[in-house]
């Protein structure tokens, strides 16, 4: 677990005014309220942050880049003031992006370092303590990407790139990391 940004451990945020969120009541006279984020238990899991961090770029990326407000954007982008507000809180329970979205505000799974993925010939093997989990991972990349980055799957390109973004985001839940390369020359 990691402490959670927005509250840094405190369970508490300080609010402007009194305010009264769904399912976590009036703030206290101090205007303080339970942390939404973390719901008051001080830390997040590492999904959580995954949303928040995901949620500060897709801010910034609304602010800094596009000069949107909260509404405008979310009528342009086809969503509510509510929804946008969550998913740039880290609240929102998937990683939602805006159309158009750039690829280098995208927050990357942490790479599980030693761990690659090798689509040449019959050597497919992963040598490593949690070997079924990891073949069935690899056996899914070779599958999505037959050429380890050069091209001959029968997918569609943006497919292909979206197919293997699921595996990733599922190789880390499984075994907290991803590929350092989907592909070994040996």
């Amino acid at each position: 677990m990691i402490v959670c940004p927005e509250c840094r451990g405190e369970r508490k945020i300080r609010t402007f005014g009194v305010v009264c969120i769904p399912g976590f009541g009036a703030s206290d006279p101090s205007g303080h309220i339970w942390c939404p984020l973390c719901d008051a238990t001080g830390s997040i899991s590492e999904s959580r942050m995954r949303l928040f961090k995901l949620g500060q770029n897709i801010r910034e990326y609304r602010e800094r880049t596009l000069s949107l407000g909260l509404r405008e954007a979310a009528e342009k982008w086809g969503t509510t003031p509510s929804k946008l507000t969550a998913i740039e809180s880290g609240l929102a329970e998937s990683e939602w992006r805006p159309p158009g979205f750039p690829k280098h505000l995208e927050i990357q799974p942490p790479v599980k370092e030693g761990w690659v993925v090798n689509g040449c010939d019959d050597r497919r093997l992963l040598h490593d303590d949690e070997q079924f989990r990891k073949r069935a991972l690899e056996a899914l990349y070779i599958a999505i990407d037959p050429g380890g980055g050069r091209m001959m799957s029968q997918l569609e390109r943006n497919e292909m790139f979206r197919l293997i973004g699921l595996v990733d985001e599922l190789s880390f839940s499984l075994v907290g990391g991803v590929p350092t390369a989907h592909e070994r020359f040996t």
